[in-house]
């Protein structure tokens, strides 16, 4: 394979002289433009001693320029088909392992007991079909992440960055802000993918903070809420609460009471330290289950 960055035309050619047919339901639009693939790396100011785990190698637009950096990488892609390509895109960096797995089923502790240590940094152009899964995975191992630089569909990083009352306002929205900062990078047109997906994506920046972006007691009970509360978005929140956490709507309206927060709002109207109120009194009064739920 050439050395030079994947374009247009050689990944097309790539693709097409080895009968690979992008499939759908991987969600594989691979990001082709160079342009783009510099400024990701860039942002990321990849250097020999830091580390990175690659979410989808595809063919290798980010993994060559972060191989020539000499960074150790992580280069994780499922789809076996193009492990030939990626093999041959990084021949002779010893600083790259290609690992052929779903993402989700990779363990990061182990990635840095390899790498010799205690943090990575995580990059990638997630699969719209799996977008909400590969960020609730980047969470759960927050522990082992500075930061996340990953391209996503542009209506799924609005609902990330949005506020309180908006309707792009969720759970996962509420999950990743505790978590993380979150920053846009830039948008990024169909036309940098083969194929071109049908929507405009965008870059954000996830930095992992060193504490919550608010302080609540229990952080799994924390979860345990917000994604009871977001459970019916149409409903008020003491019937949200009540059947997201399986509870007498009474115990509700009192936990509400004790947290000063109004019942006959909805979820998305609630901020982190409403819903981190709501947390802290299940955490000290209410059942303990709901600590193991």
């Amino acid at each position: 394979m050439d050395r030079s960055r994947v374009s247009p035309h050689t990944a097309r050619q790539l693709l097409r002289a080895r009968g690979i047919r992008p499939r759908k339901k991987l969600g594989q639009n691979f990001l082709i433009d160079a342009n783009v693939a510099r400024k990701i790396v860039r942002r990321l100011s990849p250097a020999k001693g830091s580390v990175f785990l690659e979410v989808g190698a595809g063919v290798g637009a980010l993994t060559l320029p972060l191989a020539e950096s000499g960074a150790r990488v992580f280069a994780v892609e499922i789809d076996p088909r193009l492990t030939p390509l990626l093999e041959s895109a990084v021949a002779g960096y010893d600083n790259v392992e290609l690992m052929e797995e779903d993402i989700l089923r990779v363990k990061v502790p182990e990635l840095l007991s390899r790498a010799g240590v205690e943090r990575l940094s995580t990059v990638g152009n997630l699969p719209y079909n799996m977008t909400t899964q590969i960020v609730l995975y980047l969470m759960e191992n927050r522990q082992y992440i500075d930061r996340a630089l990953v391209t996503v569909q542009r209506e799924y990083a609005e609902r990330l960055l949005a506020s309180p009352g908006s309707r792009d306002y969720g759970s996962i929205t509420v999950l990743t802000q505790f978590y993380c900062l979150i920053s846009q990078v830039m948008t990024v047109s169909p036309s940098c993918f083969f194929p071109e997906p049908e929507v405009s994506s965008a870059v954000l920046d996830l930095r992992v903070r060193g504490e919550p972006a608010v302080t609540a007691r229990n952080e799994t009970v924390f979860e345990t809420v917000v994604r009871a509360a977001f459970s019916h978005r149409r409903k008020m929140l003491v019937n949200s609460l009540a059947d997201g956490l399986g509870l007498d709507r009474s115990k509700i309206v009192q936990v509400l009471e004790y947290a000063g927060v109004d019942g006959t709002q909805r979820a998305e109207q609630l901020g982190l330290e409403e819903l981190a109120r709501i947390a802290d009194v299940f955490y000290d009064e209410g059942p303990s289950s709901l600590c193991e739920a």
